[in-house]
């Protein structure tokens, strides 16, 4: 089936696919989307074999695969399945600065697997999604982006929730619970400043509280320590400027504030398994 295009970002047009409805599919029509798209693909038949960023996996219904840019996804034959890709850009980081905690959960993932089981009784929601998606799209009108953006918002908004109940074996974390101030405020300095500033203290001094309540407000409401949020964003952003190949580790260790490139080889081990090199070899 013909990817549809949704022209929200002229910076980008090449990377402008937002869904694709693929139900069923062959080999040679799989959506062939951009690895530097964001992609999440949704399981419909009873078993699918493929390489998921590395690793053989049997995928059967239900399963929800999340992929980053730069992961890879080969199916071994025919699927059937849901899927929808989309650049950084159409991301919640950028839609709603609030809700940027969303990326760490579903995609960048420093130390869960890819592919989450959706409870039985909420595939239905999760259809519904990649259908709002599509069905948006088919009709164009002076509402189809904002209509895409938003199905495309929940979606992410359930893939999280999945995603965080998979990863605490069955502890449920309700991720809508609306934040405190105190919480936006440091996900605002922490995206301004995580470049350069990876201590605690400059951001309860700048926040004017104790490391303790903002370490308690912050386990509450996001489920982190404030040095776990802070690390989860430097390692995410290193990836994505390594991802692009464009940009030396030598070069990106210093742009995100580190010494040396020793330090910070060793840095994105302990979030992703393997040195930068290994990684993106």
């Amino acid at each position: 089936m013909k990817n549809l295009t949704l022209p929200l970002d002229v910076d980008a047009p090449d990377f402008g696919v937002l869904p694709a409805l693929v139900v069923p599919c062959a080999q040679d029509s799989i959506p062939n989307f951009n690895q530097k798209l964001y992609r999440l693909y949704y399981v419909l038949g009873e078993q699918i074999l493929a390489n998921v960023d590395g690793r053989k996996r049997k995928l059967v219904s239900g399963d929800l695969i999340a992929l980053a840019p730069d992961e890879l996804i080969i199916f071994e034959h025919e699927v059937d399945l849901l899927s929808v890709a989309f650049h950084y850009h159409f991301f919640c980081i950028h839609i709603r600065k609030d809700e940027f905690f969303c990326d760490g959960i579903v995609f960048n993932r420093p130390k869960h697997s890819p592919v989450c089981n959706v409870p039985d009784t909420t595939r239905e929601l999760i259809e519904n999604s990649f259908n709002e998606i599509r069905q948006s799209l088919s009709k164009p009108s002076p509402l189809t982006n904002s209509r895409a953006l938003s199905a495309l918002h929940t979606l992410l908004l359930q893939a999280a929730e999945f995603m965080l109940q998979e990863k605490n074996s069955g502890e449920t974390k309700d991720i809508s619970v609306r934040k405190s101030d105190l919480t936006k405020r440091f996900e605002n300095i922490l995206e301004i400043h995580f470049h350069l500033r990876h201590d605690v203290e400059f951001y309860t001094d700048a926040l004017n509280v104790t490391q303790a309540t903002l370490n308690r407000r912050l386990k509450k409401e996001l489920g982190k320590t404030t040095s776990t949020l802070i690390q989860e964003r430097v390692a995410i952003e290193a990836r994505r400027k390594l991802s692009s190949g464009q940009t030396s580790i030598k070069e990106v260790a210093f742009m995100l504030g580190f010494g040396d490139q020793l330090y910070f080889s060793r840095f994105f081990k302990k979030h992703f398994g393997v040195s930068p090199s290994e990684y993106f070899q």
